[in-house]
């Protein structure tokens, strides 16, 4: 199955026994209005583990859908589990989040709030442009796609290259001095993946690999191109 995720940062630091301590805590329930019947939602965090140097876990998270039957309507409660990851890198450290950009985008906003009192402690990252033009540039013939935003009008919004006119450097560099990389797709040479990359560190994996196997290509591939 395809694996996606999105890379976010903490803006402080802590140990990762601290984090665990507050994660083994997270538990968050809703009441809402269904009908007549009030019914209770929950957000908690499950299965925390090590994985190298930082922490793997769940969060649970339940959603009421409604099915219909021949006789009428049902409502469920599904529960939903969301694999995650903190690793510090030096001084900083790093969230991943395996949802796709706005669900894990709300997510982190669930957890900041929850964990720290304050959404901005939870923030997203803008990989620098010439990080991605050099990760392009020592992957030039892995790269299958590149999209390009602020290169030209404003109703211009995106330009993309792709095989023989990704070949071409002159028209690369042309491209790359006007505007900015907003998303490529790669193949790892590292891992042999095919992979798409956006600035804001949303992934996406297009093997079918377990999440461990996404989580340490996130570590060795991906946190070395974060700020």
């Amino acid at each position: 199955m395809v694996v996606a995720g999105k890379v976010f940062k903490l803006n402080l630091y802590m140990s990762m026994r601290e984090l665990r301590n507050l994660l083994s805590s997270f538990e968050i329930e809703k009441e809402i209005e269904l009908g007549e019947k009030p019914l209770t939602l929950e957000y908690r965090v499950a299965d925390i583990g090590s994985f190298r140097e930082g922490i793997k876990f769940n969060l649970l998270q339940d959603r009421v859908k409604v099915i219909p039957f021949k006789d009428g309507e049902r409502t469920v409660t599904l529960t939903y589990k969301v694999p995650m990851l903190v690793y510090p890198k030096e001084r900083q450290i790093y969230l991943l989040i395996c949802r796709k950009k706005y669900a894990a985008n709300a997510i982190a906003s669930i957890i900041a709030r929850k964990l720290f009192g304050d959404v901005n402690i939870i923030s997203s990252i803008e990989i620098p442009h010439e990080t991605l033009v050099n990760f392009h540039e020592a992957n030039r013939e892995d790269t299958k796609v590149i999209f390009f935003d602020g290169v030209g009008p404003s109703n211009l919004k995106k330009i993309s290259l792709y095989g023989s006119m990704l070949a071409d450097t002159d028209i690369f560099r042309l491209y790359a001095e006007k505007g900015r990389i907003w998303y490529m797709v790669v193949k790892s040479r590292r891992f042999g993946y095919v992979m798409g990359i956006t600035r804001d560190a949303s992934i996406t994996v297009f093997n079918n690999i377990p999440y461990t196997s996404f989580f340490n290509f996130v570590i060795d591939e991906i946190l070395p191109l974060l700020p």
